[in-house]
């Protein structure tokens, strides 16, 4: 990318864009209809029939799947859903917006070390890495 700005702006503003722009608005701002095609980049989609193909050319679309694990700090989006009677947690992990699923063995290990905080059960409703609906619980044990 730098070299293609440095061809299309010059060296001096290529210097002035490294000063100014954080990572996020670098790609946003500069990675444009052009060098996606030079650079033959796309964004694909898994199956669930463990098929990968092609999903889209869009920039717009290249430059949102190039970031997207950037937002929140690559953390899953995963938030309280409610509260229950016996004072258990239920957790939703927002895996649309994130457009992954979780890493399940290491959601169980969070989810141990979250209901041993809380001291009561916890129950988090999520996909797997395939996006298929998932439901982890983890009762609370006392030290």
């Amino acid at each position: 990318m730098w070299e293609h700005i440095i061809e299309r702006h010059g060296l001096d503003a290529a210097k002035r864009i490294r000063a100014e722009e954080d990572d996020s608005g670098f790609i946003r701002n500069y990675l444009d209809a052009e060098l996606c095609e030079e650079l033959q980049l796309f964004v694909y989609e898994s199956t669930p029939e463990r098929e990968t193909r092609l999903e889209t050319r869009d920039p717009r679309a290249i430059r949102e799947a190039i970031l997207a694990p950037r937002y929140n700090y690559g953390a899953p989006d995963i938030a309280v859903e409610s509260m229950q009677e016996d004072g258990g947690l239920v957790l939703r992990h927002d895996h649309f917006r994130d457009g992954r699923g979780l890493d399940l063995a290491r959601a169980e290990r969070v989810l141990e070390y979250i209901a041993k905080v809380w001291r009561k059960p916890v129950v988090l409703h999520t996909s797997d890495s395939r996006s298929a609906p998932y439901t982890l619980s983890q009762r609370a044990h006392f030290l």
